[in-house]
């Protein structure tokens, strides 16, 4: 969850992103789920998203990324009856893998 536009990196851990890798090389879908408060948006952040800012981290860049920064296409919102209608988005990132 984030109350602004901006997200630190600092919520998320080196084994986590380890584990996240080791999962994708295994075909496996790794993904956090981003609450922005503000916005009252989810968003479905893919691996190899947050891959890229962790990489501009530790090549000593920013320590966080900020929303405008995202894929818009992977902005959703809640459905009726639905928490978190995240299903829609990971066959949105198996359909972007496929092509």
């Amino acid at each position: 969850e984030c109350a602004v536009d901006t997200f630190t990196l600092r919520n998320i851990h080196a084994h986590q992103v380890a584990f996240m890798e080791d999962f994708e090389k295994q075909e496996g879908i790794a993904f956090f789920l981003l609450y922005y408060t503000a916005e009252d948006v989810l968003y479905y952040l893919r691996f190899q998203e947050l891959k890229k800012f962790w990489d501009r981290a530790a090549s000593g860049g920013r320590k966080s990324f900020r929303f405008d920064e995202l894929n818009p296409t992977y902005v959703f919102s809640a459905k009726k009856g639905l928490m978190v209608p995240y299903l829609d988005m990971i066959q949105l990132d198996l359909n972007e893998r496929d092509e």
